[in-house]
């Protein structure tokens, strides 16, 4: 980790097991808020359609071919458990393919945070992204996360191995949550901005 007066650069590379503990963070701190329920309640009301629908279809008509009820309820509760417990993971490993696939996610970044926002850099290309854009920053036990859009569920994760220790963790949170205000605040007209700011 680099830190001068007005910024703080820290180089780290994401390994595909940074990438299957950042989906677990952001489900756990960002994908299972409040407002992500409330957002996503259409689309859960048709996952659990689906869920008793599809099965209890498919076991009546294993009940009608069979003329057997056993079978048909084994086919239910075999249902149940696929649905509770294995869709769940198909959907993790689905978006984890999808994410390895991704050349600029998995490798090298170097994150910088300044006054005017935090950039990333990375083999295949550099953004910024501008305080007032940025919703919250979560601390987890395994990486620090800048949630940009709760709505669509973007987040920039950094790994905390990034960090040589947690005084390095803690520092750089509390220079980004500083900055963040502060740029949140000067956007709504609320914090005097420009050389003259005392």
């Amino acid at each position: 980790m680099n830190a001068s007066e007005d910024a703080i650069e820290v180089s780290y590379t994401i390994t595909a097991e940074d990438v299957a503990a950042y989906y677990d963070d952001y489900r756990t701190h960002v994908g299972n808020s409040r407002a992500a329920r409330r957002r996503d309640w259409f689309r859960s009301l048709l996952f659990y359609v689906a869920q008793i629908g599809v099965p209890g279809i498919f076991c009546q008509l294993i009940y009608f071919l069979t003329d057997s009820p056993g079978l048909s309820l084994l086919a239910l509760v075999g249902s149940a458990v696929f649905w509770t417990y294995a869709y769940p993971k198909l959907l993790r490993r689905r978006y984890l393919d999808r994410v390895r696939k991704n050349k600029s996610f998995i490798g090298n970044h170097c994150t910088r945070i300044t006054a005017e926002g935090f950039s990333d850099r990375t083999t295949r290309g550099a953004w910024t992204l501008f305080w007032p854009h940025v919703e919250d920053i979560i601390v987890t036990p395994r990486n620090l996360i800048f949630v940009t859009d709760e709505k669509w569920r973007s987040a920039t994760p950094i790994p905390r191995h990034a960090f040589a220790n947690s005084q390095e963790v803690k520092q750089f949170v509390e220079r980004a949550t500083a900055y963040w205000k502060q740029g949140t605040l000067a956007a709504a007209g609320e914090l005097p901005t420009g050389p003259n700011v005392t």
